[in-house]
């Protein structure tokens, strides 16, 4: 009866051990640290407000600024002036740099400690890994497919040009350009389709809900800075940007084509002067 048990043991230890994973499935072990859906509402709220810290700070840096040059002039501070002018020089490319430089020393720390569990990295938990060349081709046909069709059918939908967009065309400000193809994607990515995705994904929202829901979010956080046909492009492309993460397993995915996206944008947008929504 022992040696039975024995025999059935050691055959059940070593079907577990043969079982293969598919390669667009997480590890198990991850599966079991997942970020609870409540405290990824939680975290959310605190990725959006230090978003936010950053122009406070950058914003508090500016009316000290304004002070210590009305008093060197020995002048009064009119605070409707500063005001304006704080809101003025807070659209330029270099102020827009630093806020992205800013948002990213403040958030990116905290994603990295919000996803690391015991036993499991936070490199685990975002899905950042590394996805087999032949994988990383046969997407980007994918996302070259995606980008021919959306730009063909936006260059035919003819709307006026977004206030966000027309202070951003024809800048050349490099380090603008590297804030939109760089900082953004990796910001936006760990958090949507790291963070988020590895949360909703196993809840009952499933695959499908995740996805839908995640994409939605991240359409929203563009309100105000595209006019509704853009917004619809980056909806589809939040969806594209999902379906990557889901079926490689890896965020790196999603992060890679975003970032050529914005890149491909910012060139088009900021040196050569072009309207692209």
């Amino acid at each position: 009866m022992s040696e039975a048990l024995d025999i059935s043991t050691k055959s059940s230890l070593e079907t577990q051990q043969f079982v293969p994973i598919a390669p667009n499935q997480d590890p198990l072990h991850s599966i079991h640290n997942l970020p609870r859906v409540g405290r990824s509402i939680g975290w959310l709220v605190i990725f959006i407000c230090l978003s936010g810290l950053s122009g406070i700070v950058f914003g508090i840096y500016m009316g000290f600024q304004e002070v210590f040059a009305a008093r060197a002039h020995h002048t009064d501070i009119d605070l409707a002036t500063v005001g304006a002018k704080m809101k003025n020089d807070s659209e330029t490319p270099f102020v827009r740099t630093i806020l992205g430089i800013l948002q990213f020393i403040f958030v990116v720390p905290v994603i990295f400690f919000a996803a690391k569990f015991p036993g499991q990295s936070a490199f685990e938990t975002l899905a950042i890994k590394k996805v087999p060349r032949n994988i990383v081709g046969r997407w980007l046909l994918y996302f070259a497919g995606f980008w021919i069709v959306s730009s063909g059918l936006l260059y035919f939908i003819h709307e006026t040009e977004s206030p966000f967009m027309q202070s951003l065309r024809g800048t050349r400000h490099f380090g603008l350009a590297v804030v939109i193809a760089v900082v953004a994607p990796i910001i936006e990515e760990l958090i949507f389709r790291g963070y988020l995705y590895k949360a909703w994904r196993f809840t009952r929202l499933g695959y499908v809900g995740a996805l839908t829901l995640i994409s939605v979010l991240f359409s929203l956080i563009h309100v105000g800075q595209y006019h509704w046909p853009f917004l619809l492009f980056i909806f589809c492309f939040a969806i594209l940007l999902g379906m990557a993460r889901e079926k490689t397993g890896s965020v790196l995915i999603p992060m890679l084509f975003h970032a050529i996206n914005n890149a491909i944008a910012a060139v088009l947008l900021i040196y050569l002067d072009v309207n692209i929504e």
